[in-house]
């Protein structure tokens, strides 16, 4: 299971909200492959986490935009292999149905999400916005 921590405050509270809302999705998510729950259970879930992501991307995007952030391009793109992953996941869950294979894919695109894209990229961000509110 992923876990919140105040460690993972960026310092947006926006921001913020939307990625403890991922993570609980994220983790719901785990818990339906974990459980070898339904298919379509599972493809509700990821329809569900798609929109969730979209919404964040998007508002994190116009922020970066606006704040003219170094990195725009390198965390956009992170953004949209991400977004892809979750489709390709999705379209495979469609065609081939939850198995161990597919089942351990999701489980490990969660968590490089969570280690790589928000411990990393996401508090990166978080360190410019707040050195922007210092000057």
């Amino acid at each position: 299971m992923l876990k919140w921590s105040d460690e993972l405050i960026i310092g947006v509270p926006n921001l913020d909200n939307q990625h403890k809302k991922i993570l609980t999705h994220l983790n719901k998510l785990l818990k339906l492959v974990d459980l070898g729950f339904s298919l379509s259970d599972i493809k509700l879930a990821m329809e569900r986490l798609e929109d969730i992501v979209n919404v964040h991307n998007d508002a994190e995007e116009r922020l970066m935009k606006k704040y003219r952030y170094p990195y725009l391009k390198q965390h956009v793109k992170e953004h949209r292999i991400y977004s892809d992953n979750i489709k390709i996941i999705s379209k495979a869950l469609i065609s081939h149905g939850s198995n161990i294979k597919l089942n351990g894919t999701i489980r490990s695109q969660v968590e490089d999400w969570y280690s790589s894209h928000l411990v990393a990229h996401d508090m990166k961000l978080g360190e410019f916005l707040r050195k922007l509110n210092q000057k």
